[in-house]
C-alpha cells in the first residue's frame, strides 16, 4: 500500500462517514445528558469506533477466506453500496436513527448508547464496512493492514474532536452549511465508489482491464 492508496483510504472512510450528516442525529440523542457525561459519550463512541474497525482489518482476510468470496466480488459490491450512499449524500437530508431507535435510547445509559447505535450503526454502516473489508482483501499484507490500522485511529481520533465539539460545529455551521458539505462529499465519494466498482469487474473479467 502507496501513500497515495492509504490517503485515498482515509479519504473514503471519512467521507463514507459523513461528519456533517451524523452531527444532527449525534447532538439529538446526546443533548439530554449532562455535558460531562457528553464528553465521555464522545470518548468512548470513537473508542468503539477504532476498534471496531481494527477487527475488521484484520479479520477482514479471514473473513474473505471462510466466505469463499473473490477480491473482485467483494469490491464490486462494496462500490454499489458506495454509489447508492453517495447518491443518497448528494440528494437527500441529514443521517438519522429510526423514530423507535430514538425512542429505545432514552431509556439507556450513555455507555450503552456510545456504542450502539451511535457508533454502530450511525457512524460505522454497511458500506464503511464493506470498504475496509474490500480493501483488506487487496491490500493484505501485514505492513499495509498496519498502515490502514493507523489511517483508522487517525480517523476514531478526528471524530473524537468532532463528537467533543458536535454543539458549537453544528450551530457554527448552520443547516445549510451541513448540508453543503454532506453533498460535497456525496461527490467524492461517488467518485471514490466508481474507482473501486472499475477495479472490481476488471479483476473478474481480466479482458476488460
Amino acid at each position: 500500500m502507496t501513500f497515495a492508496d492509504a490517503l485515498t483510504f482515509g479519504t473514503a472512510l471519512l467521507v463514507l462517514i459523513n461528519p456533517p450528516s451524523i452531527l444532527p442525529a449525534y447532538t439529538d440523542i446526546v443533548s439530554a445528558y449532562e455535558v460531562k457525561i457528553q464528553r465521555s459519550i464522545a470518548a468512548r463512541t470513537s473508542i468503539s469506533l477504532a476498534v471496531f474497525m481494527l477487527i475488521l482489518i484484520w479479520l477482514g482476510q479471514f473473513i474473505l477466506d471462510a466466505l469463499d468470496i473473490e477480491i473482485g466480488a467483494l469490491q464490486v459490491a462494496g462500490g454499489l453500496i458506495l454509489l447508492r450512499g453517495s447518491i443518497r449524500m448528494v440528494d437527500a437530508a441529514d443521517r438519522a436513527l429510526p423514530e423507535d431507535e430514538l425512542k429505545q435510547t432514552e431509556s439507556e445509559s450513555w455507555q450503552v448508547v456510545s456504542v450502539v447505535p451511535l457508533a454502530i450503526p450511525l457512524t460505522v454502516g454497511g458500506g464503511t464496512i464493506a470498504l475496509i473489508v474490500a480493501t483488506t482483501g487487496q491490500f493484505n499484507r501485514v505492513l499495509d493492514l498496519m498502515a490502514m490500522s493507523l489511517v483508522c485511529v487517525l480517523i476514531a481520533l478526528m471524530m473524537a474532536a468532532i463528537y467533543f465539539f458536535a454543539g458549537p460545529i453544528s450551530r457554527t455551521l448552520g443547516p445549510i452549511g451541513m448540508r453543503i458539505l454532506g453533498r460535497i462529499g456525496g461527490i467524492v465519494l461517488m467518485a471514490i465508489s466508481v474507482q473501486l466498482l472499475t477495479t472490481g469487474i476488471s479483476a473478474l473479467v481480466p479482458v476488460l482491464a
